[in-house]
C-alpha cells in the first residue's frame, strides 16, 4: 500500500499544479486586457452625436470566433466590452496591436489611423468627428462592413464577470448568428441601428445595406441586439 501511495503522489502533485495553472491562466487572461475611458472636452462634444459611444485606451484582444466574424475585446474596472463585426469577408484580417479605440456606433476608429465603418451608415457627422479625432491626418478606411454589434456587461453581475474572455466572446458570437423571431423592443424594419440598456448588460447595433436593426430586452442572459435581413 505504501508503494502505491508513493507512486501516486507525484501524479497527484502534477494534477494539482496543472489545475492551479489553468485557474491562474483564466484569471490572467481575463484581466490582461484592461483599458480606461478617455474623457476630455473634445470627446464630450463628440459623444453627444452618438448613443452609447465610448472612447478607450489600453489593451485589447482580437479574435476571429468564426470565419465570417471578428471581435475586439477589452474591459474597464467596471465593464466588459465586446465589439463584434459580423458577415465579414473570409479573407479579411487585421494584425495590429490596438492601443486606442473610439466607438462611434456606425464604426470604430483604431489607434487614430484605421477606421472600420458599416456600409451605408457612415455619414458626414462621423467624417467630421474622424477629422477631429485624428487631427486631420490621413487614415486608412474600410467602410464596407455589414454588421457591427457592441455588447457591454457589468462586472458586478457574477453571471458575466466569472466567464472567461473566450467564453464571453463565444456567447456574443453565437447570439449574433441565431435565428431571431418576434417583435423588436427597439429598431425594427427600416432601422439601421438601435440600442438597449438597463440591468447588468446592454448593447448597440449598426446594420448595413440589406439588413435592419432589432434590439430586445431579455429576461435570461444578456440583452440582445442583432441585424435581420430586410
Amino acid at each position: 500500500m505504501k508503494v502505491i501511495i508513493r507512486n501516486l503522489l507525484p501524479v497527484l502533485v502534477l494534477a494539482l499544479l496543472f489545475s492551479c495553472s489553468a485557474d491562474e491562466n483564466t484569471i490572467i487572461d481575463q484581466y490582461n486586457f484592461l483599458s480606461k475611458k478617455i474623457e476630455n472636452k473634445e470627446i464630450k462634444n463628440i459623444k453627444a452625436n452618438y448613443q452609447n459611444s465610448i472612447f478607450l485606451k489600453g489593451k485589447f484582444k482580437i479574435v476571429k470566433p468564426t470565419r465570417n466574424q471578428f471581435v475586439i475585446y477589452t474591459e474597464t474596472d467596471e465593464t466588459r466590452h465586446v465589439f463584434l463585426f459580423d458577415e465579414v469577408d473570409e479573407s479579411f484580417d487585421i494584425n495590429i496591436n490596438i492601443e486606442k479605440l473610439s466607438y462611434l456606433k456606425n464604426g470604430i476608429l483604431l489607434n487614430d489611423d484605421l477606421f472600420l465603418g458599416v456600409e451605408g451608415n457612415v455619414n458626414e457627422i462621423i467624417n467630421t468627428d474622424l477629422k477631429i479625432l485624428t487631427n486631420n491626418n490621413s487614415i486608412q478606411r474600410i467602410d464596407n462592413f455589414k454588421i457591427l454589434i457592441h455588447k457591454w456587461f457589468d462586472k458586478e453581475d457574477a453571471n458575466f464577470n466569472e466567464l472567461s474572455v473566450d467564453n464571453l466572446i463565444n456567447e456574443v458570437s453565437t447570439s449574433a448568428v441565431l435565428t431571431h423571431k418576434g417583435d423588436c423592443d427597439a429598431g425594427g424594419e427600416g432601422s439601421t441601428g438601435c440600442s438597449i440598456g438597463g440591468g447588468s448588460s446592454g448593447c448597440s447595433v449598426s446594420c448595413g445595406s440589406g439588413y435592419y436593426a432589432c434590439c430586445n430586452v431579455t429576461t435570461i442572459g444578456p440583452n440582445d441586439c442583432h441585424c435581420d435581413k430586410g
